[in-house]
C-alpha cells in the first residue's frame, strides 16, 4: 500500500474524532451535573455513609446496646462517639466530612441499621432532583424505542454504560490512528518529493536545503533539530485538536464518575487511554519523522534556507 493510500486513511480515522468527541462531552456534561450540584454530592455521601456503617454494623450495634440517655440535652454519649469516630476515619478531608458531621446529632439516637436505611432513601430522595447543569434542566431518564417497545434508563446508568461502551471505541480508534501514521511515515520518510505524499492536515515537514555560513555561526549546527523539533511540536499541536476533546473530555467524566469501590478499574481504564493517546504523541518523535526534510522542488530559485 503507497503512502497516499495509509495517508487517506489516516485522514478518515482523523474524521471520527466528531461523533467520539460529541459522545465524551455528553458524558462529560452528566458527569459535571452529578459531580457539582448539591443534591447529587449528599445523595453520594449519604450512599457511601451507609455502606461505612452497615461495614461497621457489629461494632456500631454493640455500643446501641450499651448506649443510654444521661443527663438534659445528652443521649448516649459513647454510641455517639462511635459515629464521629467511623465519619473522621473515612471522610475526614472530604467534602463529604462536613454534610455527615452535621447528619450525627440529627440521627444517631436510632439502631445503625435503621440509620443506613434512612441515608439510603434520602439519597434516593435526592436524586430523585432533577439534573442541571449551567441553569440547563436535564432529562432524568435516557428513552429509547425498540421497535414498538419504548424502553426508559436512569440518565446516569445510561452515562456509565456510555462510558463502558467508549472505552474499547476509543482505544480502537486511537490504535489505529497510531498503526496507520508509523506505516505512513515510513514511506514517506522515502519519498523525496513532498507532492508525492497524501496532503492531509498532519503532512507538515520542512522543504528546502541548508546553505553554508558566510560567517562564523554558533546556531549552525542546532538549526536542522531547531527545525524538526518546531515542525514536529506543530503536527502534535494540530493532532491535539482531533484527538485531545475526545480523549480529555473521557479521562475528565472517569475522574468525576469514580467510585471508591471501583476505582481501580477505573484507574486501569484511564490509564490504558493515556497510554494510547501518548503513542500517537510520541509517533510524531520517530525519526522518519522527525528528521524527514524534503528537498527544494527543482528550479525553485528560493531553496537556500
Amino acid at each position: 500500500m503507497e503512502s497516499e493510500s495509509y495517508g487517506l486513511r489516516y485522514e478518515r480515522l482523523l474524521l471520527f474524532a466528531a461523533p467520539l468527541t460529541a459522545a465524551a462531552f455528553v458524558v462529560l456534561a452528566v458527569a459535571l451535573a452529578s459531580a457539582t450540584q448539591a443534591d447529587r454530592i449528599k445523595a453520594s455521601c449519604y450512599e457511601t455513609a451507609a455502606e461505612e456503617i452497615e461495614s461497621k454494623i457489629s461494632i456500631l450495634a454493640s455500643q446501641w446496646e450499651l448506649a443510654k440517655p444521661v443527663k438534659a440535652g445528652y443521649w448516649g454519649g459513647d454510641y455517639r462517639l462511635a459515629f464521629q469516630k467511623l465519619f473522621i476515619h473515612r471522610f475526614l478531608g472530604t467534602q463529604c466530612y462536613a454534610i455527615l458531621n452535621d447528619e450525627v446529632d440529627r440521627r444517631y439516637r436510632e439502631p445503625p441499621g435503621a440509620i443506613a436505611q434512612k441515608l439510603r432513601a434520602d439519597a434516593a430522595s435526592l436524586r430523585a432532583q432533577p439534573l442541571k447543569l449551567y441553569g440547563i434542566d436535564m432529562p432524568d431518564r435516557a428513552s429509547f424505542v425498540f421497535g414498538e417497545s419504548k424502553v426508559s434508563v436512569d440518565l446516569l446508568t445510561f452515562t456509565r454504560a456510555l462510558q463502558i461502551v467508549l472505552f474499547p471505541l476509543l482505544l480502537l480508534w486511537l490504535g489505529s490512528l497510531y498503526n496507520t501514521r508509523y506505516r505512513e511515515g515510513i514511506l514517506n520518510y522515502g519519498k523525496r518529493d513532498i507532492s508525492q505524499i497524501f496532503p492531509h492536515v498532519l503532512n507538515v515537514y520542512p522543504v528546502g536545503k541548508y546553505r553554508e555560513p558566510r560567517k562564523r555561526d554558533a546556531f549552525a549546527p542546532y538549526r536542522p533539530r531547531i527545525d524538526a523539533f518546531i515542525f514536529t511540536s506543530v503536527r502534535v499541536g494540530l493532532l491535539s485538536l482531533f484527538i485531545g476533546p475526545a480523549v480529555g473530555a473521557y479521562l475528565a467524566s472517569l475522574w468525576l464518575l469514580s467510585e471508591a469501590k471501583y476505582l481501580p478499574a477505573f484507574g486501569v481504564t484511564g490509564l490504558t487511554v493515556m497510554i494510547f493517546l501518548l503513542m500517537n504523541y510520541l509517533g510524531e518523535f520517530w525519526p522518519w519523522h522527525f528528521n524527514k526534510v524534503f528537498p527544494p522542488p527543482a528550479g525553485w530559485k528560493l531553496d537556500q534556507r
